[in-house]
């Protein structure tokens, strides 16, 4: 990657992440050994948000966010456009709707929002083709919907207080 092209997302991430309370990984480095990689996880855990900014989808390049204990009462649907995004972690909120753009996360494996106040699971997850793992543990969700047994590479479902292993 092109020094000048690292600079950038470097100065887009500091500020970002110093506007949110955003925790970065070390950027000590010389910038010429900086890859996208280095920036590739995004922490806020522990912040007292009520929102996320959608000034989140600048950094295209996440592929981890990890959200929880954060006072979150929504997930912004943009952040599902996010076009490498594998793992979120939004447990422990107040959340109470998953967005339909969920079904946008086509490269999404991860998906841990336990302990929130989510009741329904929108029919668009059946659109997160390499959706593994779904946590949805301690919700207030009374029923599954087939779309979520439709994933050929599940192997583990929690919903409310129920475990499901995949075979």
């Amino acid at each position: 990657m092109k020094r000048k092209t690292v600079k950038k997302r470097c100065a887009i991430i500091r500020r970002w992440a110093k506007r949110y309370g955003i925790d970065l990984p070390d950027m000590s480095k010389d910038m010429t050994e900086i890859t996208p990689f280095d920036f590739s996880f995004l922490s806020s855990r522990n912040r007292k948000l009520t929102s996320i900014p959608n000034a989140i989808t600048q950094l295209k390049w996440l592929t981890s966010i990890d959200l929880s204990y954060c006072n979150l009462r929504t997930i912004p649907k943009s952040l599902f456009t996010l076009p490498d995004l594998r793992e979120l972690y939004a447990s422990n909120n107040q959340i109470t709707v998953i967005p339909k753009s969920i079904g946008k996360a086509k490269k999404l494996e991860i998906l841990n929002l336990e302990n929130n106040r989510i009741t329904t699971i929108p029919e668009s997850i059946r659109r997160c083709e390499s959706l593994r793992e779904l946590y949805l543990g301690e919700n207030p969700i009374e029923e599954v919907p087939e779309a979520v047994w439709e994933s050929a590479r599940l192997e583990v479902v929690e919903v409310g207080n129920k475990r499901f292993d995949v075979d």
